[in-house]
């Protein structure tokens, strides 16, 4: 990979941007941000925050999905026996 473009810092990592970059020029690797917006330190953290909160939100979301979506596999996995067993 010769350049990595991002739009903003923080989406390709949230947390070790610096790492990913040392890593970068160690592999000759030009990492170019487009949005080079600077934010102060309070203005980071709330964005972090608020990022954290919505990862964990939607993950918590998605369980709740697959759960039902489960149930609904095993009851209707569960009527289609009983249907055949009914009809044996």
């Amino acid at each position: 990979v010769e350049r990595v473009v991002l739009a903003h810092q923080d989406r390709l990592a949230r947390f070790g941007y610096p790492l990913l970059v040392h890593l970068c020029q160690t592999h000759q690797c030009e990492l170019l941000v487009m949005n080079t917006e600077e934010l102060s330190p309070e203005q980071e953290l709330v964005q972090d925050l608020i990022t954290i909160t919505h990862c964990f939100s939607s993950r918590l979301y998605g369980l709740r999905n697959y759960r039902k979506a489960l149930k609904k596999a095993i009851a209707d996995d569960q009527s289609a026996q009983d249907q055949a067993s009914s009809h044996a």
